[in-house]
């Protein structure tokens, strides 16, 4: 006879019955809840597209108080050049601000370019913020570092990464993915490109 401490024979077997069971029912329910999951993704990314781009390209390291040339390619969903483009351009550090001025696209082709002046700031890394107008209003943030000197170097191409950012919402708030810039004779192109639900 079993006493209260010790659990019978027949209750053990029927705790492990149970379980045996559940382990039998995880791919039964699990299954269905997964395609589920999978055909509402499918969906939902079926009506994506691409609303508009931009190909930055900037020198990575500034030296305070030297020009730099910068240059901003926007482009609409269709891939094709957005012209007059207007690319406003601020460096930021914490909470420092510093304008750069405007870049414009003069010749009408998509292409916003002009020289900046690197602020007289210490050196380290800062970020530069664009604020571009074409056909839409979007903003474009690239990392930059202020450096003391600026050695020649020769340039090898390099992709460090890849950008990509995606409306979901009605609102269109962009929500960032990841980045893309490419590295060549010192220059780094940040290639951007948002989607939008249609």
């Amino acid at each position: 006879m079993a006493t209260p401490s010790e659990p019978s024979e027949p209750a053990e077997i029927t705790r492990a019955a149970a379980m045996s069971r559940l382990v039998y029912l995880l791919p039964v329910i699990g299954a269905p809840l997964g395609m589920g999951a999978a055909i509402f993704a499918s969906f939902a990314i079926a009506g994506w597209h691409v609303t508009h781009s931009a190909i930055v390209q900037v020198e990575p390291q500034w030296v305070a108080g030297e020009p730099v040339a910068a240059r901003v390619q926007v482009l609409d969903g269709g891939g094709q050049a957005v012209p007059d483009a207007r690319v406003e351009a601020t460096l930021r550090r914490g909470e420092e601000r510093a304008p750069l001025g405007t870049l414009r696209d003069a010749a009408a082709v998509g292409m916003a370019q002009g020289r900046l002046t690197a602020p007289a700031w210490a050196p380290g890394p800062a970020t530069l913020e664009l604020a571009i107008a074409g056909h839409e209003q979007f903003r474009e943030a690239v990392e930059v570092e202020l450096v003391a000197s600026r050695a020649p170097r020769r340039g090898t191409p390099t992709v460090s990464g890849s950008t990509k950012s995606t409306q979901m919402t009605p609102s269109r708030s962009p929500r960032r993915c990841a980045s893309c810039c490419v590295r060549w004779a010192g220059w780094r192109p940040a290639s951007t490109t948002r989607w939008s639900p249609g």
